[in-house]
């Protein structure tokens, strides 16, 4: 079944007789201006997050939408606006109201820092061996230390789900998995695309 087309949260389309009142509204709002010698100004659409972070409280910047730059931007993003961000994309995609959104938002970006945290310390305890120079029991340790790093993360996941229960039904659960899911791989896609690009940029400049 096709989905039925939708504009993002916050906006509204305006049928051409609300725009032709809008227009007469807002021409003869200029023409005042302009008599009393007023010229014309237009701002940007968007703002440096340094200007509106902070304005609001703690929920108002929870609700914040953020547009990445391209090229090398990851590089400047905290994982927690990359949560935050992700967040915001899936209770979009769910159709939450405001304040289910700030509330999911604050656990998803709590969750996302617990599942960063237990990897970074699977990585830095991981030995820095080639798997074909390992012995038996360093492969066997690892298997292990895989084991335990696997139901670390179900741990988590599991608590995680019991928040999630709290405002979310199961059928939102399991489409905030697939969103994470489908998030999560196309991250990588993009993480190893800006590697082979800069590994391009690099060999081409040393030419």
């Amino acid at each position: 079944m096709a989905q039925k087309p939708s504009i993002p949260k916050g906006t509204r389309d305006f049928s051409p007789v609300e725009m032709t009142r809008r227009n007469y509204m807002f021409d003869t709002i200029k023409e005042v201006f302009r008599t009393y010698g007023y010229a014309p100004l237009e701002t940007p659409a968007m703002e440096n997050l340094s200007t509106l972070m902070g304005k609001y409280g703690e929920e108002g910047d929870k609700l914040l939408f953020k547009i990445l730059n391209s090229g090398d931007f990851m590089d400047k993003v905290t994982p927690e606006q990359i949560a935050t961000t992700q967040a915001q994309e899936i209770a979009l995609s769910l159709g939450m109201d405001d304040a289910t959104t700030a509330k999911f938002t604050a656990t998803f970006v709590k969750y996302r820092m617990e599942i960063r945290d237990l990897q970074k310390a699977r990585k830095s305890a991981t030995p820095k061996v080639a798997r074909r120079e390992m012995t038996d029991q360093q492969v066997e340790e690892q298997i292990k230390a895989q084991f335990a790093h696997s139901r670390k993360v179900l741990d988590i996941r599991e608590k995680y789900y019991k928040e999630y229960s709290k405002y979310l039904n199961p059928r939102q659960i399991q489409r905030v998995y697939e969103l994470e899911k489908r998030q999560t791989e196309k991250m990588k896609a993009q993480q190893k695309q800006r590697k082979e690009q800069k590994k391009a940029a690099k060999a081409k400049k040393n030419k």
